[in-house]
C-alpha cells in the first residue's frame, strides 16, 4: 500500500488535533491513562497501524540532554515517524522553502507524526527531557557507528 493511500485509510482511526498538508505532519493525541494512586504515575501508548499510519520497525529514545541542545536539520527520505516527549519539553522545527513552523512536545499525551521526506530540527527546551521516536523502517547498517566516527549522515 503506498503512503498516500495508507494515510487516507489509517487517518480515520487517529485522534488528529492538527493536520498540516503543506508541511506533512500531524499532531495527535496519544492514549494516556493516569493511575488513581499518585505513586503509580501514568501510562501512554500507541498501537502501530491502528493509532498511527504505519507498523513500528524501530524505536529509540534520546535522553539526559541539556537545555538548548540542538539536533540539526535532517530528513528521513522513506521513514514515517512518531515523536513524543513523555518528560520535559522539546521543540520540533520544520523548514520548507521560506516557511518555518514549530511544534512543541511537552506532555506525554501529545504525539507528532512526520511523513517521509519532511526536514526537521530538534531543540531541547528543558534539561533531561526525553524524546521517543518510533519509525516505520529498519535502520541502515552501521549508521550509528558512522555517526560516532564523525561521518555526516543527513538522509536515509
Amino acid at each position: 500500500m503506498n503512503n498516500e493511500k495508507m494515510l487516507s485509510v489509517k487517518r480515520k482511526n487517529l485522534s488528529v488535533c492538527e493536520w498540516r498538508v503543506d508541511m506533512e505532519y500531524e499532531v495527535i493525541k496519544i492514549k494516556t491513562v493516569m493511575s488513581s494512586e499518585k505513586i503509580c504515575g501514568g501510562l501512554s501508548f500507541v498501537e502501530g497501524e491502528k493509532d498511527i499510519p504505519f507498523a513500528i520497525k524501530r524505536f529509540y529514545c534520546i535522553y539526559e540532554t541539556e537545555h538548548g541542545m540542538h539536533r540539526k536539520f535532517h530528513v528521513h527520505q522513506s521513514d514515517w515517524k512518531l515523536l513524543f516527549c513523555p518528560y520535559g519539553k522539546v521543540d520540533i522545527i520544520f523548514e520548507q522553502g521560506t516557511k518555518k513552523e514549530t511544534v512543541t512536545l511537552d506532555e506525554p499525551s501529545k504525539g507528532l507524526i512526520l511523513h517521509p521526506g519532511l526536514r526537521c530540527e530538534t531543540v531541547w527546551r528543558k534539561t533531561s527531557s526525553v524524546l521517543c521516536i518510533a519509525l516505520s523502517e529498519y535502520d541502515a547498517p552501521n549508521k550509528f557507528e558512522k555517526e560516532e566516527a564523525g561521518i555526516n549522515i543527513e538522509e536515509d
